[in-house]
């Protein structure tokens, strides 16, 4: 488990978010964020195939009160630095990360707010530099308007995904609502029936701990109409493109997603200079879309407090 320390009762005061466009601003296009095995990895990875989006494995840098303290922020600080550390929970580094040198990290520590923080990350880290990213197949056609309110044309990603499974607990999620005002949040749900058994004792505990999480995502919706969208791990396995589709007209990306992504080929393509370990991580997608079941209107991605789950198959486990 992520560690952080315990939130002020002052929520953001030090950002100042709502005097700017903070997701013009910082350049995030949205955050991701659920149930662990929920699909969050996955569905980031078929996100980070639009030409001009990209991220890192998990970040967590919104758990921390002001930028000054994300490096308090274990192991996840640790993955995102160009040196492997012994703080790396049980010796797992993700290959895919922002390797980030000790300036940039204190760059960022020193940016004035987390606009500031996210402007900084996106002009350090290699995953947005022409030196590495292959601008000969960063193809997007529209224009050339750099808002994230239209698809761009762009020679290199500038827009960030943060994702951290993390931002769901009630301890933060509203923390983060507030830090981040305008950005979709998406929440990668799954329900009992679609994960293994487990142990009675352990799975009541779980159950328990799942029904607070779910109870403060429907106050969070509430509060913030229009931001929160659910997106459930059955869909998301039998439902790939339907699911994504829906997600590139939240994110007003609609005419950019491509059956291809599937295969996570506009990734890979980003990847080709990086080191075989990291395009190693990026596994494609192994399922067919299942046939749409007519005598249903209820979308695959919901945004209002009732959530639906309109497929019950989960086909594999998945970050």
């Amino acid at each position: 488990m992520m560690r952080r320390k315990k939130k002020s009762s002052s929520s953001s005061s030090n950002n100042d978010n709502n005097d700017f466009d903070f997701r013009v601003m910082a350049g995030l296009a949205a955050i991701i964020t659920g149930l662990e095995h929920a699909g969050t990895t996955m569905f980031a990875n078929m996100l980070y195939n639009v030409p001009c989006i990209m991220g890192a494995y998990e970040t967590g840098y919104l758990l921390a009160e002001s930028p000054a303290e994300i490096d308090s922020l274990h192991p996840t600080y640790e993955w995102n630095r160009n040196e492997v550390s012994n703080s790396s929970r049980n010796g797992f580094h993700p290959q895919l990360n922002y390797h980030l040198s000790d300036d940039d990290c204190q760059a960022m520590k020193e940016a004035k707010n987390f606009a500031n923080m996210y402007q900084i990350l996106r002009h350090k880290s290699r995953l947005f530099s022409s030196e590495y990213i292959p601008t000969t197949n960063i193809i997007m056609a529209d224009n050339d308007s750099h808002s994230h309110s239209s698809a761009s044309a762009c020679e290199t990603p500038y827009q960030i995904i943060d994702k951290s499974p993390s931002y769901i607990q009630p301890e933060y999620f509203e923390d983060i609502l507030e830090k981040t005002p305008m950005v979709p949040v998406f929440v990668l749900d799954r329900r009992d029936d679609d994960k293994e058994a487990e142990e009675k004792a352990s799975a009541a505990h779980r159950r328990h701990k799942t029904a607070i999480i779910h109870d403060n995502i429907r106050a969070m919706q509430t509060k913030y109409p229009g931001r929160i969208h659910i997106i459930t791990f059955g869909d998301l396995m039998s439902r790939p493109e339907t699911v994504m589709r829906q997600v590139f007209s939240i994110l007003e990306l609609k005419d950019e997603w491509k059956t291809e992504y599937l295969e996570m080929k506009g990734l890979l393509s980003k990847l080709q200079n990086f080191p075989d370990s990291v395009r190693a991580e990026i596994a494609p997608w192994l399922f067919q879309e299942e046939d749409a079941d007519t005598t249903t209107t209820t979308a695959a991605v919901t945004t209002t407090t009732t959530t639906t789950t309109t497929s019950d198959n989960a086909q594999q486990d998945a970050a």
